[in-house]
């Protein structure tokens, strides 16, 4: 999930302690108090820090960070009402889902929300338009 304020709602809504989540966010300048006050003052933890049961990374590891927890599974939380959170699937997905190195699970849950534009996509839909963004990329690449 992109959103600190977003990993606050979750964490306020569903009680949850400090020993429980692992938050890894943006650290630099001013980013750091916003956040930590987004999150109640929970710890914002390194990507390379002990999992927890619950593990929150935002974008500060979409790219080059290297996280291992063998019994980690990969959720990817679009919000459809907030822009920093969509993602360019050409891109962003492809290294969201190789940030766990050495988890057990090969599959990878997105949940989503409607567009803030009103687009209902259906499922089958939304799914033909990522392997179709995904095809244009691989074919760029090559």
């Amino acid at each position: 999930m992109n959103s600190v304020t977003f990993i606050g709602k979750v964490i306020r809504h569903a009680k949850l302690t400090s020993d429980q989540v692992k938050i890894v966010c943006s650290t630099s300048g001013e980013s750091y108090d916003r956040n930590k006050e987004k999150i109640d003052g929970f710890p914002i933890s390194m990507p390379n820090d002990q999992p927890c049961k619950i593990n929150f990374y935002t974008s500060t590891c979409f790219e080059g960070c290297d996280i291992f927890d063998k019994r980690g599974r990969t959720y990817i939380v679009s919000d459809g009402t907030t822009a920093h959170s969509m993602l360019d699937v050409a891109t962003t997905i492809r290294q969201i889902a190789g940030r766990i190195r050495d988890t057990q699970y090969k599959e990878i849950t997105h949940i989503y929300s409607k567009s803030r534009y009103g687009r209902d996509v259906s499922y089958a839909q939304f799914k033909a338009s990522t392997e179709q963004e995904m095809d244009k990329a691989e074919r760029w690449l090559q």
